[in-house]
């Protein structure tokens, strides 16, 4: 397993960051992660400009993969042109595969699936909390339905417990070949708010945000042991969320330290 670290840990909004792109990569490197997850604030508008060289470039020059790009083919906000020049940017970082978020129409997907296969891509469904795909073996069973050998799962067990599922290794173990990219994130719910039978409800479960170094409520060592016994040996990548107060530089370092030793046993 590679660790990945995404620009969440700086990301103040949608659109606005704490640091350059340059000076996040820098971050990156220097706190010991392998690849690197942009935000679409990040990159989208450089995609869109159709400045690939410079996007190429900016991996390349940290020695850095990618771990994750988004495409999103949900109807509201599905942008067909973009997606296409995302499928382009793919090869050139590095990265075999596009995540489309939590799309439920069946023949997009199938049409999508195709295109892509022509690149060798895989698409990639985000397992989350309050879409059809919170609960990992309906998006395994979605999957079965869709029947294209290029789509995959990203799951993310902070909000896979948020829908009231186990995420261990029984439940890995049924989705073990689905796996493409693993997120982590630190999260509380509050107390008394329910998990269970969230999907389509009209709020999220309220849940306080925290750092993996901080507190470790979902026993991420086990998590990650039981993605060592299914063999996985894709991307972790790590959602840490920005908060003002901390030193982004130190939360990114120590987090990295804290997952390579589960990752390496110690």
């Amino acid at each position: 397993m590679k660790l990945s670290l995404s620009g969440r840990l700086i990301e103040m909004t949608k659109q606005s960051y704490a640091m350059a792109v340059e000076e996040f990569l820098e971050l990156t490197v220097n706190a010991g992660y392998q690849g690197v997850h942009l935000r679409d604030g990040q990159i989208d508008h450089l995609i869109q400009a159709e400045r690939f060289d410079g996007l190429e470039a900016l991996y390349s020059d940290h020695g850095l993969g990618c771990s994750m790009l988004w495409g999103r083919l949900e109807s509201a906000s599905f942008d067909a042109d973009l997606t296409r020049k995302k499928l382009a940017l793919l090869p050139r970082v590095g990265l075999d595969q596009l995540m489309i978020g939590y799309p439920m129409d069946i023949e997009l997907i199938r049409e999508w699936c195709d295109l892509a296969a022509r690149q060798d891509i895989t698409l990639v469904i985000a397992c989350h909390v309050n879409s059809l795909f919170e609960n990992i073996i309906r998006a395994r069973d979605f999957i079965g339905k869709v029947d294209r050998p290029n789509l995959g799962l990203n799951v993310d067990p902070l909000n896979i417990h948020m829908a009231g599922q186990d995420y261990g290794l029984a439940t890995l173990e049924q989705v073990r070949d689905l796996l493409r990219i693993v997120n982590v994130q630190g999260g509380v719910l509050h107390q008394g708010d329910q998990t269970i039978s969230r999907y389509y409800r009209k709020s999220t479960p309220t849940f306080r945000r925290l750092y993996l170094c901080d507190e470790d409520h979902l026993d991420i060592p086990q998590f990650i042991s039981n993605l060592k016994t299914i063999g996985y040996e894709g991307y972790v990548n790590v959602l840490e969320p920005y908060s003002k107060g901390n030193d982004l530089s130190r939360v990114a370092s120590e987090t990295a330290r804290l997952l390579k030793g589960y990752i390496d046993g110690s």
